[in-house]
Protein backbone atom coordinates (compact mmCIF):
# COMPACT_ATOMS: atom_id res chain seq x y z
CA UNK A 1 0.00 0.00 0.00
CA UNK A 2 1.26 3.00 -0.94
CA UNK A 3 2.95 5.76 1.24
CA UNK A 4 3.44 3.29 4.50
CA UNK A 5 6.79 4.24 6.49
CA UNK A 6 8.80 2.09 9.04
CA UNK A 7 7.92 4.86 11.25
CA UNK A 8 4.14 5.08 11.31
CA UNK A 9 4.14 1.96 12.24
CA UNK A 10 6.84 1.84 15.48
CA UNK A 11 4.60 4.56 16.65
CA UNK A 12 1.60 2.75 16.73
CA UNK A 13 4.02 -0.34 18.33
CA UNK A 14 5.45 2.15 21.24
CA UNK A 15 1.81 3.67 21.87
CA UNK A 16 0.13 0.64 22.33
CA UNK A 17 2.59 -2.45 23.27
CA UNK A 18 0.66 -2.84 26.47
CA UNK A 19 -2.57 -3.49 25.11
CA UNK A 20 -3.50 -6.46 24.44
CA UNK A 21 -5.93 -9.11 23.22
CA UNK A 22 -8.18 -8.41 20.23
CA UNK A 23 -8.92 -5.20 18.85
CA UNK A 24 -9.95 -2.87 15.78
CA UNK A 25 -7.21 -0.60 13.88
CA UNK A 26 -4.10 -2.27 13.65
CA UNK A 27 -2.38 -4.66 14.93
CA UNK A 28 -1.34 -6.83 16.12
CA UNK A 29 -0.37 -4.85 12.59
CA UNK A 30 -2.58 -2.99 10.15
CA UNK A 31 -1.68 -0.54 6.99
CA UNK A 32 -4.13 1.55 5.56
CA UNK A 33 -2.82 4.73 3.13
CA UNK A 34 -0.21 6.54 4.32
CA UNK A 35 -0.77 4.56 8.04
CA UNK A 36 0.75 2.03 9.65
CA UNK A 37 -0.61 0.31 13.00
CA UNK A 38 0.37 -2.04 15.03
CA UNK A 39 -1.07 -3.49 18.53
CA UNK A 40 0.22 -6.60 20.38
CA UNK A 41 -2.34 -9.95 19.98
CA UNK A 42 -5.84 -9.55 17.61
CA UNK A 43 -6.47 -7.13 15.79
CA UNK A 44 -8.39 -5.93 12.82
CA UNK A 45 -8.20 -2.44 10.70
CA UNK A 46 -11.37 -0.50 9.55
CA UNK A 47 -10.46 3.25 8.65
CA UNK A 48 -8.27 5.92 8.35
CA UNK A 49 -8.24 6.73 12.04
CA UNK A 50 -5.32 4.60 13.74
CA UNK A 51 -5.58 2.77 17.37
CA UNK A 52 -8.03 1.45 19.88
CA UNK A 53 -8.73 4.72 21.37
CA UNK A 54 -9.09 7.26 18.32
CA UNK A 55 -12.50 7.87 16.61
CA UNK A 56 -13.87 5.88 14.59
CA UNK A 57 -12.12 2.26 15.75
CA UNK A 58 -13.24 -0.30 18.55
CA UNK A 59 -11.36 -1.96 21.29
CA UNK A 60 -11.74 -5.55 22.24
CA UNK A 61 -8.36 -5.67 24.00
CA UNK A 62 -8.25 -8.64 26.22
CA UNK A 63 -5.26 -10.07 28.16
CA UNK A 64 -4.35 -13.74 29.12
CA UNK A 65 -6.92 -15.07 26.65
CA UNK A 66 -6.93 -18.30 24.44
CA UNK A 67 -7.73 -18.83 20.95
CA UNK A 68 -9.94 -21.59 21.76
CA UNK A 69 -13.50 -20.89 23.26
CA UNK A 70 -12.80 -21.64 26.76
CA UNK A 71 -14.59 -18.81 27.93
CA UNK A 72 -15.86 -15.81 26.78
CA UNK A 73 -12.84 -14.06 26.50
CA UNK A 74 -11.89 -16.12 24.12
CA UNK A 75 -10.86 -14.78 20.43
CA UNK A 76 -13.18 -17.15 18.78
CA UNK A 77 -15.80 -15.60 21.41
CA UNK A 78 -15.16 -11.66 21.13
CA UNK A 79 -14.93 -11.93 17.07
CA UNK A 80 -18.10 -13.44 17.43
CA UNK A 81 -20.02 -11.06 19.74
CA UNK A 82 -17.95 -7.87 19.38
CA UNK A 83 -16.73 -7.48 15.20
CA UNK A 84 -19.92 -6.74 13.46
CA UNK A 85 -19.68 -7.58 9.56
CA UNK A 86 -20.93 -3.88 9.20
CA UNK A 87 -17.68 -2.78 10.00
CA UNK A 88 -15.36 -1.99 7.00
CA UNK A 89 -12.06 -4.10 7.61
CA UNK A 90 -9.45 -3.78 5.50
CA UNK A 91 -7.06 -6.05 6.82
CA UNK A 92 -7.37 -8.51 9.77
CA UNK A 93 -4.38 -9.60 11.67
CA UNK A 94 -4.02 -11.70 14.42
CA UNK A 95 -1.71 -13.28 16.84
CA UNK A 96 -0.74 -16.64 17.47
CA UNK A 97 -1.35 -16.74 21.20
CA UNK A 98 0.97 -18.14 23.68
CA UNK A 99 -1.85 -18.52 26.53
CA UNK A 100 -3.51 -21.81 24.41
CA UNK A 101 0.35 -23.34 24.65
CA UNK A 102 0.61 -22.31 28.51
CA UNK A 103 -3.02 -23.69 29.12
CA UNK A 104 -2.37 -27.04 27.31
CA UNK A 105 -5.48 -26.60 25.24
CA UNK A 106 -5.64 -29.25 22.66
CA UNK A 107 -4.27 -28.54 19.14
CA UNK A 108 -6.51 -30.60 17.06
CA UNK A 109 -5.77 -30.99 13.50
CA UNK A 110 -5.67 -28.87 10.43
CA UNK A 111 -9.24 -29.67 9.65
CA UNK A 112 -10.32 -29.50 12.96
CA UNK A 113 -13.82 -27.59 13.24
CA UNK A 114 -14.03 -27.92 17.47
CA UNK A 115 -13.72 -24.34 18.34
CA UNK A 116 -12.07 -25.73 22.21
CA UNK A 117 -9.09 -26.57 20.13
CA UNK A 118 -6.54 -24.35 18.59
CA UNK A 119 -7.23 -25.55 15.27
CA UNK A 120 -10.51 -25.51 15.53
CA UNK A 121 -10.46 -22.18 16.94
CA UNK A 122 -8.22 -20.79 14.15
CA UNK A 123 -10.16 -22.43 11.11
CA UNK A 124 -13.45 -20.86 12.72
CA UNK A 125 -11.62 -17.23 12.68
CA UNK A 126 -10.33 -17.57 9.17
CA UNK A 127 -13.76 -18.59 7.84
CA UNK A 128 -15.58 -15.43 10.11
CA UNK A 129 -13.12 -13.31 8.38
CA UNK A 130 -13.53 -14.03 5.13
CA UNK A 131 -17.53 -14.41 5.09
CA UNK A 132 -18.07 -11.53 7.21
CA UNK A 133 -15.16 -9.16 5.30
CA UNK A 134 -13.66 -10.93 2.62
CA UNK A 135 -10.39 -9.23 3.60
CA UNK A 136 -6.92 -10.13 3.50
CA UNK A 137 -5.77 -12.10 7.09
CA UNK A 138 -2.55 -12.39 8.33
CA UNK A 139 -1.50 -14.29 11.79
CA UNK A 140 1.36 -13.38 13.86
CA UNK A 141 4.07 -15.85 15.73
CA UNK A 142 5.75 -15.19 18.94
CA UNK A 143 9.25 -14.49 19.24
CA UNK A 144 11.30 -18.00 20.22
CA UNK A 145 11.00 -19.80 23.55
CA UNK A 146 11.61 -22.62 24.45
CA UNK A 147 7.97 -24.44 24.21
CA UNK A 148 7.02 -27.53 22.55
CA UNK A 149 3.61 -26.52 22.74
CA UNK A 150 4.10 -23.53 21.09
CA UNK A 151 6.36 -25.10 18.17
CA UNK A 152 3.28 -27.22 17.63
CA UNK A 153 1.21 -24.72 17.07
CA UNK A 154 3.14 -23.14 14.57
CA UNK A 155 3.87 -25.89 13.02
CA UNK A 156 0.10 -26.33 12.77
CA UNK A 157 -0.07 -22.47 11.49
CA UNK A 158 1.90 -23.09 8.49
CA UNK A 159 0.01 -26.55 7.83
CA UNK A 160 -3.20 -24.05 7.55
CA UNK A 161 -1.89 -21.69 5.59
CA UNK A 162 -1.11 -24.05 2.65
CA UNK A 163 -4.85 -24.86 2.92
CA UNK A 164 -6.31 -21.31 3.33
CA UNK A 165 -3.69 -18.95 2.46
CA UNK A 166 -3.35 -16.73 4.59
CA UNK A 167 -0.32 -14.64 5.46
CA UNK A 168 2.17 -15.05 8.40
CA UNK A 169 4.22 -13.00 10.00
CA UNK A 170 6.71 -15.46 11.33
CA UNK A 171 8.94 -13.66 14.51
CA UNK A 172 9.80 -17.53 15.51
CA UNK A 173 11.84 -19.43 12.92
CA UNK A 174 14.60 -16.80 12.61
CA UNK A 175 17.48 -17.74 14.93
CA UNK A 176 19.53 -15.05 13.93
CA UNK A 177 17.06 -12.28 14.45
CA UNK A 178 15.91 -14.32 17.58
CA UNK A 179 19.96 -14.58 18.74
CA UNK A 180 20.00 -11.34 20.95
CA UNK A 181 22.38 -10.48 24.13
CA UNK A 182 20.99 -11.23 27.39
CA UNK A 183 21.49 -7.29 28.09
CA UNK A 184 19.18 -6.84 25.38
CA UNK A 185 16.90 -9.42 26.04
CA UNK A 186 16.48 -8.11 29.19
CA UNK A 187 15.37 -4.84 27.87
CA UNK A 188 13.06 -6.00 25.35
CA UNK A 189 11.35 -8.77 26.98
CA UNK A 190 9.45 -8.78 30.42
CA UNK A 191 9.54 -12.96 30.62
CA UNK A 192 10.31 -15.34 27.93
CA UNK A 193 6.93 -14.72 26.51
CA UNK A 194 5.93 -11.11 26.44
CA UNK A 195 7.54 -7.97 24.78
CA UNK A 196 8.02 -4.93 26.75
CA UNK A 197 7.29 -1.44 25.47
CA UNK A 198 10.82 -0.99 24.36
CA UNK A 199 10.67 -5.05 22.60
CA UNK A 200 7.37 -3.73 20.84
CA UNK A 201 9.23 -0.51 19.42
CA UNK A 202 12.87 -1.86 18.71
CA UNK A 203 12.93 -5.16 18.29
CA UNK A 204 8.78 -6.48 17.17
CA UNK A 205 8.19 -4.00 15.96
CA UNK A 206 10.37 -3.26 13.03
CA UNK A 207 10.74 -7.26 11.96
CA UNK A 208 6.75 -7.17 11.81
CA UNK A 209 6.46 -3.96 9.80
CA UNK A 210 9.10 -5.32 7.73
CA UNK A 211 7.15 -8.76 7.01
CA UNK A 212 3.90 -6.99 6.73
CA UNK A 213 5.27 -4.71 3.50
CA UNK A 214 6.44 -7.68 2.13
CA UNK A 215 2.98 -9.26 2.41
CA UNK A 216 1.07 -6.73 0.98
CA UNK A 217 3.32 -5.97 -1.75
Amino acid sequence: MPGTTNADGLDAVSRSAEQSGFGLAGADGVFHDAAARIVPDCAVHGGKTGLFSEPGTADSAASGTTLADLDDGSYVHRLDTRLPASLPIDLFICQLSTNDASHGVLLGGAGETDTHTVAGALNHIVGTVRERWNCPLVFFTGAHFDSPRYQAMVDLLFDMQRIHGFGIIDLWHDAAWNAIPDDRRALYMHDPVHPTKAGYRDWWGPEMVRQLLDLTR
